[in-house]
């Protein structure tokens, strides 16, 4: 039994080969040659991009968990670990313990830098 051929994409207008595009703006997989790949082009994640130059620096966390009477406006300290996609890792070295935050409880993040001179 031969099968039907599905129909064209609804409101395309061409049948076949596309043609040429005159957008003026390079497509997200086009780069010139010479030219260094950004950060995005190599993770995608801005995020996690930038923190991992941070990591092992001390950083302070804030976060607001919005559902908890008792959590809802809270500061993590520590050493940065561990970066992921959606998540960070901050060790609290008086404490000995690591402490796992989702990105999507945090509102900012501070950065400590050493300014000594050495």
């Amino acid at each position: 039994m031969d099968r039907m051929q599905p129909p064209p994409y609804y409101g395309s207008p061409y049948q076949g080969e596309m043609p040429p595009s005159s957008y003026p703006y390079p497509t997200p997989g086009e780069r010139k040659e010479d030219s260094e790949p950004t950060a995005t082009e190599l993770s995608g994640n801005y995020f996690a991009v930038f923190m991992e130059k941070s990591i092992g620096k001390r950083v302070s966390i804030f976060c607001s968990f919005t559902d908890s009477a008792q959590w809802h406006d809270e500061v993590f300290t520590g050493l940065l670990e561990v970066i992921g996609d959606d998540f960070v890792v901050i060790k609290d070295t008086a404490l000995n313990k690591s402490t796992l935050i989702m990105s999507v409880y945090i509102n900012y993040i501070e950065i400590t830098t050493d300014t000594k001179k050495k």
